[in-house]
């Protein structure tokens, strides 16, 4: 009998189960014990899949990058020859991606009081679409290297704040997500 699609879905549950972990308890007092519960398998099932909560953890920063990147690719394809829009169409589809899948949301603050390096490079990975099409908008326009961190830099705050202003509701998504492109046409 072959168990790798059994492993496989047992994997991608004990993911799910340390998504809500996440959400509920933060790093600090993540346990891979209410995982397998929440996973609804032995306390041992997780140290078959990973070595450690490290390891499920960026198990969980790869599941849910993998989503966002597969996103990006296919409007990169979209907009391949139109790199501002490429940029504005990549922010706004990051922060919707946010929206829709509000329980991966607890992987944004990972960083907070995380000293795991191996997470922190791996949540870097996120902004690399971006970060790609800025780059690629500055080389065409020949900009200098100073002109890339700024942009990008202002480029990355205003997506990221949007984010931050949307869980606080301080606006509504759609007022936001208008507001972030008004901003982004600025920018850009």
């Amino acid at each position: 009998m072959d168990t790798s699609q059994f492993d496989s879905g047992l994997r991608h549950r004990l993911i799910l189960a340390g998504l809500k972990e996440l959400e509920d308890h933060g790093v600090k007092d993540f346990s891979l014990r209410r995982v397998a519960i929440n996973a609804e398998v032995s306390c041992a099932a997780p140290y078959r899949h990973f070595k450690d909560k490290e390891q499920l953890i960026a198990g969980i920063i790869d599941y849910v990058k993998d989503g966002w990147q597969l996103l990006a690719k296919q409007i990169e394809q979209v907009f391949n020859q139109n790199n501002r829009q490429l940029i504005i169409e990549l922010c706004l589809s990051f922060v919707k991606f946010w929206i829709a899948n509000g329980y991966f949301r607890s992987v944004l603050s990972l960083n907070e009081g995380n000293n795991d390096k191996n997470h922190n490079l791996l949540m870097k990975d996120f902004d690399t679409p971006i970060e790609n099409a800025v780059n690629q908008y500055l080389a065409k326009k020949n900009n200098t290297s100073s002109d890339d961190v700024s942009l990008s830099f202002n480029v990355l705050s205003a997506t990221y704040g949007t984010l931050m202003l949307i869980n606080k509701q301080a606006y509504t998504s759609e007022q936001a997500l208008k507001l972030l492109k008004q901003q982004l046409n600025k920018l850009i």
